[in-house]
C-alpha cells in the first residue's frame, strides 16, 4: 500500500465513521474501485483505533464524569452498602455507564457468534452497496419524528434498543451512527442525547472489535508503517471533523438529508459491479 492509498483510505475511514453513511460500506468499495490490499488486520484495527481516538477527545468531558460517577456508584453500593436503588436514582452518570454496557451487548453477542458470516459478507461489494439503500431508508424515517418524551432521556429500555440497532450495523452497507441514532430518535430522545449516547456507545464497540480482531494480526510488512501512521492521522482529523459537523446536523433536525446521498451512491455503486461482476 502506498501512502496516498493509506491517505485515502483513512480519510474515508474518518469521514464516514461517523457520518451516517456506512464506513465499512464506503471502505469497501473504495478498495474494490481503487483494487487496494490494505497490509493486514493491523492496519484496519489502527484506523479505527484513530476514528475512536477522535470520539473520545471529543466527549471527552461526558467519558470523565461516566468513568468517575460510575466508579464512585459502585464504591457506595459494594462498601459503603448504600441500596442500589439510592445509588440508581442519585447518580445520572452512573446509570448512564449502565446504559452503555446494556447497550454494548447486542453487538458484543452478535460479534462473537456470527462474526464469521459478517465477515464473509464484506466480500461482496454489490450486496454493501445494496444496503446502502437501506441505510437511506433508515435515515429518511426520522424526518418525520420529534421529541415524544417531555424529558426525552435515554432508558434502560432505549439503551438495549438502540443496542439492537447497532447489531444490525455489523452488516456492511448499514450504517452504525445512522441507525443509532435514528433508533434513539424514534424512540422520542431529545436530538442531542439521541447522539450523545449512539457515540458513547461507539467506544467500546471499537474497542471489543479492535480486542476480538487483534488475534489476527499480523507482523506488518516492511515499510508499511509510515503508511500506516498517515493514515491513523488522518482518520482522527477527518473523524473529529466529521463528527463535529454530524452533531449539528442532528440538532437541526436534519440527519434525513443524507438519505439522499445514500442512494445516489447506492445506484452509481450498484449500478458499477453489477456491470463488471
Amino acid at each position: 500500500m502506498t501512502l496516498i492509498e493509506s491517505l485515502i483510505l483513512g480519510a474515508v475511514q474518518g469521514a464516514t465513521e461517523f457520518l451516517p453513511v456506512s464506513s465499512s460500506g464506503h471502505l469497501v468499495l473504495v478498495e474494490a474501485l481503487m483494487k487496494v490490499q490494505t497490509p493486514g488486520v493491523l492496519y484496519e484495527v489502527a484506523l479505527h483505533l484513530g476514528t475512536l481516538a477522535a470520539v473520545v477527545f471529543f466527549f471527552r468531558r461526558d467519558v470523565r464524569d461516566i468513568i468517575v460517577d460510575w466508579c464512585a456508584g459502585m464504591a457506595e453500593w459494594g462498601w459503603k452498602r448504600r441500596p442500589w436503588r439510592e445509588v440508581w436514582a442519585a447518580r445520572k452518570d452512573f446509570r448512564m455507564g449502565w446504559y452503555v454496557v446494556v447497550g454494548t451487548l447486542p453487538a458484543g453477542i452478535a460479534g462473537l457468534t456470527v462474526n464469521d458470516l459478517i465477515a464473509g459478507l464484506f466480500k461482496s461489494p454489490l450486496l454493501t452497496a445494496g444496503m446502502l439503500f437501506v441505510t437511506g431508508e433508515i435515515l429518511w424515517l426520522t424526518r418525520s419524528y420529534s421529541l415524544a418524551r417531555q424529558e426525552g432521556r435515554v432508558t434502560l429500555k432505549d439503551a438495549l434498543l438502540i443496542g439492537l440497532a447497532q447489531s444490525v450495523a455489523l452488516i456492511p452497507g448499514i450504517s452504525r451512527s445512522g441507525s443509532t441514532i435514528s433508533a434513539g430518535l424514534m424512540l422520542g430522545l431529545d436530538r442531542a442525547e439521541a447522539a450523545r449516547f449512539s457515540f458513547l456507545l461507539f467506544m467500546p464497540a471499537i474497542l471489543g472489535a479492535a480486542v476480538l480482531e487483534s488475534r489476527h494480526i499480523s507482523a506488518l510488512p516492511e515499510g508499511q508503517w509510515g503508511a500506516l501512521l498517515a493514515g491513523v492521522l488522518t482518520a482522527t482529523i477527518t473523524g473529529y471533523i466529521a463528527l463535529r459537523f454530524l452533531v449539528r446536523v442532528v440538532k437541526a433536525a436534519g440527519l434525513h438529508w443524507f438519505a439522499w446521498y445514500c442512494w445516489g451512491m447506492g445506484i452509481v455503486a450498484v449500478s458499477y459491479f453489477w456491470a463488471v461482476r
